[in-house]
């Protein structure tokens, strides 16, 4: 990918779980879903639920990110994320969710490893 300028609407993570970045790596689908609620509201709802976590979901405002090595683990995940809107109360706006795509490009993210990948710069197209 050609590089670009950084736009503003930049966030640095820090995974709390140590793999996040390495997983990134080796990551093969990808699938976004747009939630209709402040970060906030979704940071504390993902933190509430123990199965959801950042080795696997990347949030960027209204956005998650679910990164998966195959298809029936993307299954599962995307499962446990719905479900857990769905008893949070919080609604999804399907027409921006991006669903099986192959690159987090495809999915509408940009995403760098910084820091020897202890770091991940993201943000939403």
């Amino acid at each position: 990918m050609a590089s670009q300028a950084i736009p503003k609407a930049t966030a640095i993570f820090y995974p709390s779980a140590p793999m996040a970045a390495e997983n990134l790596k080796s990551t093969s689908i990808f699938t976004r879903i747009h939630i209709i609620a402040t970060s906030a509201v979704i940071s504390e709802a993902l933190t509430q639920c123990p199965n959801l976590n950042n080795a696997f979901l990347l949030g960027h405002h209204n956005d998650v990110l679910v990164l998966d090595r195959k298809g029936e683990e993307n299954i599962t995940h995307v499962s446990a994320l719905l479900d857990m809107c769905m008893e949070k109360g919080l609604k999804r706006d399907i027409k921006l969710c991006a669903f099986d795509k192959l690159s987090w490009g495809e999915a509408g993210f940009y995403i760098e490893l910084v820091e020897a990948g202890e770091r991940l710069r993201l943000w939403f197209y």
